[in-house]
């Protein structure tokens, strides 16, 4: 038989919970802290900690706070395909593409979008010198580096580096066993592991 759960709609599942429980799903989505969700929902402060991790294990709190998230991404237009898309304008960003021919920053309005997206800021600055004027202009590109990572986490590119990374520790191992045991290291040695 499905679990009752299943079967039940977003309105159904809240009318399980208490209005404490639902402020706790509010609040959580807020911060993802559920003691200070707790906290905020009206639970004893003493107790929070152990309230808000109980509630993150009751099927109704989780089922609830599952559509909620679901609600909220659907609201805001966020899905993973826009997340990757966002980072990958970051880390991909050409700086070249701010400017014309001449070398001079174009207006923001003539920016490409791939590198519009890539800045977190634009600072400019009039300077007024011995009666001459000037703008100076900073444009502040995203953390190209960090989007790199997160992108490369994302992708998995990591682990095969562990993977290789792990090897070489075994050989490298094996190596310094062979040189303790005084044996000559050649290519294709086999050390026999303690198991054999």
């Amino acid at each position: 038989m499905e679990p009752i759960m299943t079967r039940l709609r977003i309105p159904d599942a809240a009318s399980l919970l208490t209005p404490k429980q639902l402020a706790f799903i509010e609040r959580y989505l807020v911060h993802f802290n559920a003691t200070q969700a707790a906290k905020e929902a009206g639970y004893s402060a003493k107790s929070a900690r152990q309230t808000g991790c109980e509630l993150l294990q009751h099927p109704a709190v989780q089922f609830a706070l599952s559509a909620r998230r679901r609600e909220v991404r659907e609201q805001a237009s966020v899905d993973r395909e826009r997340v990757l898309l966002e980072l990958s304008r970051i880390a991909f960003a050409d700086i070249r593409l701010l400017y014309d021919a001449n070398g001079a920053l174009l207006p923001p309005r003539d920016w490409p979008d791939d590198i519009a997206a890539a800045v977190s800021g634009l600072d400019t600055t009039e300077l007024l010198s011995d009666g001459s004027g000037g703008v100076t202009r900073k444009v502040r590109l995203a953390d190209k580096l960090g989007a790199l990572d997160k992108l490369a986490r994302h992708l998995g590119l990591y682990e095969a580096d562990h993977q290789q990374s792990g090897q070489g520790v075994v050989e490298s191992m094996r190596a310094l066993i062979a040189a303790a045991h005084g044996t000559a290291i050649r290519p294709g040695l086999v050390i026999p592991d303690d198991d054999d």
